[in-house]
């Protein structure tokens, strides 16, 4: 089974390459994240480029706090994908 954590949109702030803007408290959200689970974190492009034209067959899709206002559409190109939510 495939698994996939979706960060965010289609930004890489989530490994802390944007410090500007990114916080100590999202560094240690997806710190945490990465302790949690055993899946592949990506943003949404990546997420779309891995699985491309698939059903979401064997797949689960763990969605973060700021990638959580994309599932209605990701439950719809990947009807048959796991969805679960990080808080």
């Amino acid at each position: 089974m495939k698994k996939y954590f979706v960060t965010e949109g289609n930004s890489n702030n989530y490994v802390g390459l944007n410090y500007m803007f990114k916080s100590v408290i999202d560094a240690k959200y997806f710190e945490e994240a990465k302790k949690r689970f055993e899946a592949q974190f990506v943003n949404l492009g990546e997420l779309y480029r891995l699985l491309g034209n698939e059903d979401g067959t064997s797949t689960t899709i763990i969605l973060s706090k700021y990638s959580s206002p994309f599932d209605k559409i990701l439950k719809a190109k990947y009807p048959k994908a796991k969805i679960e939510y990080y808080k």
